[in-house]
Formats: structure tokens, sequence, C-alpha cells
């Protein structure tokens, strides 16, 4: 305690304890306390709608920015023709084409023993190829001609696998043909 002022405050303490301030004081004091409360909440609130805007506008001028960036994202890349894809697809039809022709000659052997079944036979083989018809005739006007020689390739699989299974009933047509009836005497 080496301050006279403090000294001298410790000393007084109670003759400054004494006196109480008049009500004007304490009416100027309370009016001050009443306005700065509300004017608290106007300045917070004003602050908060400025950082709100200034949020607002920061991601606003984000994505301004952003949608003038790259746009490959959205715009389809040109339709191209790829001829070595193209001529795969023909490669791959031609092989599939024979092999129909080759196995569509083994079921007309049937065509004089089994008129009935290879009448099924040709009508099954007629819808999928029907199906293939139309899919050739769509292949020109078609934007993604690649799914189009897909599908194509596909029902010439299909076509394939039906003959295969057709050729499989005329196998076991024949087996049964030629096992003799067994006769008890």
């Amino acid at each position: 305690m080496n301050d006279p002022l403090k000294k001298y405050i410790k000393a007084h303490r109670d003759e400054f304890d004494s006196e109480v301030p008049g009500p004007a004081v304490w009416e100027h004091i309370s009016q001050r306390m009443t306005m700065t409360s509300a004017v608290r909440p106007l300045r917070a609130f004003r602050w908060g709608m400025a950082a709100a805007v200034t949020v607002l506008a920061l991601i606003s001028l984000g994505l301004y920015f952003q949608d003038r960036g790259d746009h490959s994202r959205r715009v389809p890349p040109p339709i191209q023709t790829d001829t070595t894809t193209e001529a795969s697809y023909d490669q791959e039809m031609g092989h599939f084409s024979q092999i129909i022709t080759i196995k569509y000659k083994e079921i007309e052997s049937i065509k004089a023993t089994h008129p009935e079944l290879y009448r099924r036979f040709t009508a099954d083989l007629q819808k999928l190829d029907q199906s293939y018809q139309e899919l050739k005739t769509q292949l020109p006007g078609q934007a993604n001609q690649e799914v189009v020689l897909q599908a194509m390739l596909q029902n010439l699989a299909l076509q394939v696998d039906l003959i295969n299974r057709q050729l499989d009933i005329i196998e076991q047509l024949k087996s049964e043909s030629h096992v003799q009836p067994v006769t008890h005497i």
C-alpha cells in the first residue's frame, strides 16, 4: 500500500459509503439502462442482417463464377462414329449370321419328317429375325447407334441360342427314333 490515494480511501471509507446518490441520478441511470438494452438488440439485429447479406452475396458470386466455368459437364460430346467400332460390330454380326445360316440348314433336315415342328421352329426364328430387321431400320436415325448395335448383336446371339436348343430337340428326336422298341415275349 504505497499509494497515498488507496490509503486515503481506506481511511475514509465510512464517509464515502454514507452518501447516497439522489433520485435524479438514479432516474438518469435507469433511463440509460433501458435505452441501452433497446439499442443493443437493434444493433445485434443489424449486424446479423449484414452478415447474412454478406454470406448470401458470397454464395451467389461463387455459384455464378462456378457456372461460368467448365461447360463440358453439361453439354454432351458431339456424336462421333468410330469406324473401328462399326467394323468390329459388322464383323461380329457377319460371324453370327454365318452361324445362323449353317445351323438353320441343319434344322431344315426335319422339314420332311416333322413338318409341324419345323413350322414352329421357323416361326420362332422369324419373330427374332423380324425384331432384328426393325432394329436395323432404326439404326441410321439413332443418336446413340452403339446401343442399337449392341441390341442387334444380342438379338443375333438369341437366334443362335434358339437354334442350338432346337437342334438339341432334333437330336433327341433322332435318338428316340433309333431306339427300337423292346418286345416282351
